[in-house]
């Protein structure tokens, strides 16, 4: 399988993808990002995303997630983010458009 990311990847390593501007449904799983930096500008439609298993740690991941208004869905399983006894909390004032969280 073709890897998207090298290690220690973020999404600023992702060009964009012609036509998928309205992408709805973006599942990275098990891609070794640590940030998603810049995922806001790139797919700003998105109503889920999946991003289980990965290495996130940064609380600035939930920040961002304030500028994709459409997501109502994140997956942040299995990433060191998640350790954090508050995150659905944090999440929630952040980003209070979110309605499902690690589901």
């Amino acid at each position: 399988m073709n890897r998207c990311f090298d290690e220690d990847a973020s999404l600023k390593d992702l060009k964009p993808l012609p036509g998928l501007w309205d992408l709805e449904t973006l599942e990275l799983q098990k891609v070794g990002l640590i940030s998603i930096d810049d995922i806001e500008s790139k797919y700003p439609n998105l109503i889920t995303l999946d991003l289980k298993y990965n290495r996130i740690f940064s609380m600035d991941a939930i920040s961002i997630l304030y500028e994709l208004k459409q997501l109502r869905e994140i997956n942040f399983l299995k990433n060191p983010i998640c350790v954090n006894k508050n995150l659905h909390d944090m999440i929630m004032k952040s980003a209070p458009h979110i309605e499902t969280i690690n589901r």
